[in-house]
């Protein structure tokens, strides 16, 4: 189990507070940490990170700077192998060989369709640092938590605990199993 926290339309330039809202649950990923910070674009997505596939290489948030992609993921995907050979017929070179980075071709090629194709337990953060969307997915089932709240100054807040956004949300909910978001 990982952790994600990300935060967007940041209206303050407080990167030290964001990085210690994503420490708040270090226990679910204890093996690395990263993030990405943009304060002009108002976003921060942190990563706690359990090693299991590709324990060298599946750092996260995976950054792909040519398709403008950041990505973090809670979960696995289990046919993110077929869905190389199969669905995106080798024309995406993996980076990294983590499970996960295969969602960043299928938003590419399906956009908001890319929940379907998967099989596997997740809840995953996507911005497209290009369009300044964000996708937001979580498996049909809801075997991986995900939370989001809004502050009282209109930023959105997502985390894999709720404790990470109830001082700063009045409002907190579960992100419902099966469901998208973009924006």
């Amino acid at each position: 189990m990982c952790g994600i926290t990300a935060l967007f339309g940041l209206k303050q330039d407080n990167k030290s507070y964001y990085l210690e809202l994503s420490k708040k649950i270090r226990h679910r990923g204890p093996d690395w940490n990263g993030y990405y910070y943009n304060k002009d674009d108002g976003v921060f997505i942190g990563h706690e990170r359990l090693s299991i596939i590709s324990p060298e290489t599946g750092s996260q948030p995976i950054i792909d700077k040519k398709n403008n992609i950041i990505l973090s993921v809670n979960g696995e995907i289990y046919n993110y192998k077929e869905l190389y050979k199969h669905i995106l017929h080798g024309k995406y070179i993996s980076h990294t060989k983590s499970d996960c980075e295969v969602i960043i071709p299928l938003y590419e090629d399906f956009n908001v369709n890319t929940p379907k194709l998967l099989d596997g337990i997740f809840s995953f953060v996507l911005y497209d640092t290009q369009n300044s969307d964000i996708f937001v997915a979580r498996d049909p089932i809801g075997i991986i938590p995900l939370y989001y709240g809004i502050t009282e100054e209109g930023e959105i807040m997502f985390a894999s605990e709720a404790k990470c956004l109830k001082e700063d949300c009045p409002f907190i909910t579960t992100f419902p199993p099966g469901n998208y978001l973009k924006i």
